[in-house]
């Protein structure tokens, strides 16, 4: 079962504790945080943004976006400075060519890898030393289309399967198979640029009910939690050797 969130008001109220890097290298690290918050709190987050994030948040035209992306980030940053102490309070994150975040810093002796999703009321950061990593959290909300979007993201077998749920469980799965095929390709770096046709989760796992547990495929460690009522959320190791996950608590 996962830890309850940490609220966004106490996670910046509260001095967690400082990590040294490389934490052990057979762990990775998940951060699961509430974004909602007080405009106190918001407002400290902001001030705590570099002049390039606070230009990035005020282009959001959506109020609940916009606080969302900005309590995220001045978490992701203050996490970051928990890791990696030696990095100067305006640090950049750089992003790869398909819009990864990685640190670049001459302060940084050994490489951290992490990944970002937000979705909804949460946020879910992940956290590894040894090898790329990718996460993905998904308010299971209701789509229109669901048929049509399940076309162009799911292999052949994968939308035959969902086509044979009852329409109660069918949301849940369609989540369930989303997280973990966007987690797979944020952890590689190409995210939706690569076809997710081309991945099948169902040619390692047997079932659906396996997805829950720990699969290998193309190099990768996936796997699928059961998370707050209402969310669907997963995370991709770019190893075969399965990790030890701890999930940090403040």
């Amino acid at each position: 079962m996962l830890p309850s969130p940490i609220p966004a008001t106490r996670f910046f109220a509260s001095h967690h504790d400082t990590f040294e890097v490389p934490f052990p290298s057979d762990e990775i690290h998940l951060w699961l945080i509430s974004v909602s918050a007080d405009d106190p709190t918001l407002h400290s987050c902001f001030d705590s943004l570099t002049s390039d994030e606070t230009l990035r948040a005020r282009r959001f035209l959506s109020e609940p976006t916009r606080r969302r992306f900005i309590i995220t980030r001045a978490a992701l940053r203050r996490i970051l400075r928990g890791y990696h102490d030696k990095l100067p309070t305006d640090f950049p994150i750089s992003t790869g060519t398909f819009g990864k975040p990685f640190l670049e810093s001459a302060e940084l002796k050994a490489p951290l890898h992490f990944n970002v999703s937000h979705s909804g009321d949460l946020a879910l950061m992940g956290f590894c030393v040894r090898a790329e990593i990718g996460v993905d959290i998904e308010e299971e909300r209701r789509l229109t289309g669901l048929v049509e979007i399940g076309k162009k993201v799911f292999s052949e077998r994968e939308f035959s399967f969902l086509q044979t749920l009852p329409e109660s469980e069918r949301r849940t799965a369609f989540f369930q198979l989303w997280t973990c095929k966007e987690a797979s390709l944020k952890a590689e770096g190409t995210g939706f640029n690569r076809d997710p046709r081309s991945i099948c989760l169902f040619s390692e796992a047997k079932s659906r009910n396996e997805i829950s547990r720990l699969i290998h495929m193309d190099g990768q460690s996936i796997q699928w939690a059961t998370p707050p009522s209402g969310y669907s959320l997963a995370w991709a190791f770019q190893s075969t050797e399965s990790p030890k996950v701890r999930w940090i608590q403040t």
